[in-house]
């Protein structure tokens, strides 16, 4: 492993836990199902402005009273369609003290380079990415769900004792992006293109300002 990516891999470490909760800061409804209805838009995650009456769904969970409260599920269905899965899973997995290996940043590349691919080519398919510490409560999971309209984002997430959902139909980013991403030559930038709260936001593949018109439909 260079020394390039084992400093950016432990520089992101604290970023990593602290965006376990991106994405949710600006989601109003606090334990609701919501959707995006406001004539004017709203700010997302990433300081953008997501369109009005954006197929949108956001939840959140945490604890009011005492210390380990019960973590509720949203009052809405995660949306899931029957799709082939032809890449693996990007998973990065932040350990204190301890980095990964080369045979775990090989790996993690590869996956990352073909759900790049497949995301830019608009095949029908799920994808899945990752990231989260060793304990498990700091963590950003997403499922990419590539319809032929656009993209399903589910995104579940952990910051402590903090949880949430999310859902968005979005466009992918233009060409461009994915062309720059599958450019880099480092894990870490390669991976924040596709893995949440690594600093791309919590879609950072999806261009949240790129509305669907319609709900999402699974390919028959």
């Amino acid at each position: 492993m260079t020394g390039a990516v084992r400093t950016a891999i432990w520089w992101l470490l604290p970023f990593a836990a602290a965006c376990a909760c991106d994405g949710t800061e600006d989601d109003a409804g606090g334990g609701d199902a919501s959707t995006a209805t406001d004539e004017d838009g709203q700010s997302d995650d990433d300081g953008e402005t997501e369109p009005a009456a954006c197929w949108d769904h956001v939840f959140e969970d945490g604890y009011d009273d005492g210390y380990y409260a019960a973590f509720g599920d949203p009052e809405w269905d995660p949306f899931v369609c029957e799709l082939p899965q032809p890449c693996d899973a990007v998973h990065l997995n932040f350990y204190d003290g301890e980095e990964m290996t080369p045979e775990a940043i090989a790996a993690a590349d590869a996956a990352a380079r073909c759900i790049l691919e497949a995301l830019r080519d608009g095949s029908p398919a799920v994808h899945l990415a990752s990231n989260s510490d060793e304990t498990g409560q700091f963590s950003d999971h997403v499922r990419y769900q590539v319809l032929p309209d656009g993209v399903v984002g589910t995104l579940t997430w952990a910051d402590d004792l903090v949880t949430g959902k999310r859902e968005v139909y979005r466009a992918t980013r233009d060409a461009a992006f994915f062309e720059a991403c599958l450019a880099e030559t480092e894990l870490m930038p390669l991976a924040a293109c596709v893995v949440p709260g690594l600093g791309g936001g919590s879609f950072p593949a999806l261009d949240l300002d790129a509305c669907i018109d319609g709900e999402p439909m699974c390919p028959e």
